[in-house]
């Protein structure tokens, strides 16, 4: 009869043959599973824009390019319900609470805004929604706009200024089509649009009641909305017009007689050309038929 260690040996040898794990490999509790936490996470499965290098922190989130675009929550870029759902930050309440805080300013059947984050504070971004407690604008409306928020964190009431890219549409009065300088503007040539307003349009004109019978100074492209600069009442000096152009100077004053070589409004600087003299002039229109001497080109 074996003896025992030799059995012992006799089945190890069969075990291990047979690809079986020994008891070892089978007894013990299961190993915990791995999590591996990313720079930046922000909730679960997402991530932010800022991030957690000490150089870093507290840098602004967005803009970013096109690049970068999947690495950030899809509500920082909208402001529906489900964005809000999706992502449980801070950031979608800020953009919903800044963009009611312009609508209540401004009448919102007339301008439509729309808002990326451009600075904010890291702490802040990865804060949960419910902490956000009030956004507010401070100064003027502009490309990049800053903002007033009141939040809570650790217990404390904390504030902070935040800056947003805001873009924002007004529904107004455009061309329908080309129209050129010095047309008597109607109903026909009109269409309401919203319009992308840039900063350093001037004044654009919003009521399309005030543009009829009106004279366009300059061209229209379709689709260009209209600014108060644009329009006159009418032109008291036309071209081809005799006007009396009036010198004055050292006490003296002249009186020529020359041909407009432009339309003039009440104040518009227009060229005037003499025969007598031969010479160009710039002058102001004062009244109808007479323009004040500026200067001679």
């Amino acid at each position: 009869m074996p003896m025992p260690g030799i059995i012992n040996v006799i089945l190890a040898a069969m075990l291990w043959t047979s690809g079986v794990p020994d008891a070892g490999g089978l007894s013990g509790p299961a190993p915990e599973p791995v999590s591996v936490s990313t720079a930046g996470s922000v909730g679960t499965g997402h991530l932010s824009a800022v991030s957690d290098h000490p150089s870093k922190s507290d840098r602004n989130v967005g803009p970013v390019s096109p690049s970068e675009t999947s690495r950030l929550p899809a509500a920082m870029a909208h402001l529906s319900t489900a964005d809000r759902e999706a992502s449980p930050t801070a950031i979608p309440v800020i953009l919903e609470k800044a963009k009611a805080s312009l609508d209540g300013m401004y009448c919102n059947d007339s301008y439509r805004f729309h808002l990326q984050p451009r600075w904010i504070p890291s702490t802040l971004a990865r804060l949960p929604a419910d902490a956000v407690h009030d956004v507010t604008m401070l100064g003027s409306l502009d490309r990049y706009t800053g903002f007033h928020v009141v939040y809570e964190h650790r217990g404390r009431r904390q504030e902070v200024r935040i800056q947003l890219k805001v873009d924002i549409d007004q529904w107004l009065p455009v061309a329908r089509e080309l129209v050129t300088a010095g047309t008597v503007i109607g109903g026909d040539h009109l269409d309401m649009r919203w319009v992308n307003v840039p900063r350093d349009r001037g004044q654009l004109v919003t009521d399309p009641a005030v543009l009829h019978g009106k004279t366009l100074r300059r061209t229209l492209a379709a689709g260009e909305p209209v600014r108060t600069a644009d329009i006159t009442t009418e032109f008291l000096v036309e071209v081809g017009q005799a006007v009396q152009l009036v010198m004055t100077g050292d006490g003296t004053v002249i009186e020529l007689t020359a041909v407009a070589r432009q339309n003039g409004a009440l104040g518009d600087d227009i060229r005037v050309y003499s025969d007598d003299t031969r010479r160009t002039y710039l002058g102001r229109v004062e009244q109808a038929g007479r323009v004040q001497w500026i200067r001679t080109l």
